[in-house]
């Protein structure tokens, strides 16, 4: 199973989802926070909640309902790392290695998806899953996934423009 995220265009905030190149619904991120709203075809709308201003615990549930279908959090101070609790038991999303884009979620040796870049913009990516998991959690994968980018793109600009 392979979920992607296409930004409509190089400066839309709005990405379109598809598993396996059909087309399933897209996300849009909330001004002044880490949110998410989900819209799937078929009216079904998921939201990825930050739960406070402070940290970095997020949960993902039907829109209106309080219903959770997985949480993620991240890790720790000095890690990249995030947990995810997902309905077969936790997991970690870490990234592949040193230098590169990639994520893995594992759980404990067993490598579950994969999430990368792809695409012209630099924005899309992709979750490759080798593991029977449910198709809100890799969507729950890939949404943290696009978090963690946003914050490395966030503090890549900072940090450039500090120097100046």
């Amino acid at each position: 199973m392979i979920l992607e995220a296409n930004a409509e265009n190089c400066f839309s905030s709005t990405f379109v989802l598809k598993f396996d190149g059909q087309a399933i619904g897209k996300f849009d991120g909330r001004l002044f926070s880490e949110s998410l709203d989900v819209a799937l075809l078929g009216r079904r709308h998921l939201e990825l909640l930050k739960t406070s201003w402070i940290g970095s615990h997020f949960v993902l549930r039907e829109a209106g309902t309080e219903k959770v279908l997985a949480e993620a959090s991240h890790e720790g101070l000095f890690t990249s790392a995030w947990r995810l609790d997902l309905h077969t038991g936790p997991a970690t999303l870490e990234r592949e290695g040193w230098f590169g884009t990639p994520y893995v979620l594992r759980r404990g040796d067993f490598v579950m998806a994969r999430v990368d870049r792809v695409g012209l913009c630099g924005r899309d990516w992709s979750v490759d899953c080798a593991a029977p998991i449910t198709r809100e959690e890799v969507i729950l994968v890939g949404l943290i996934y696009h978090i963690v980018t946003r914050r490395q793109a966030q503090s890549s600009a900072a940090a450039g423009g500090a120097g100046s």
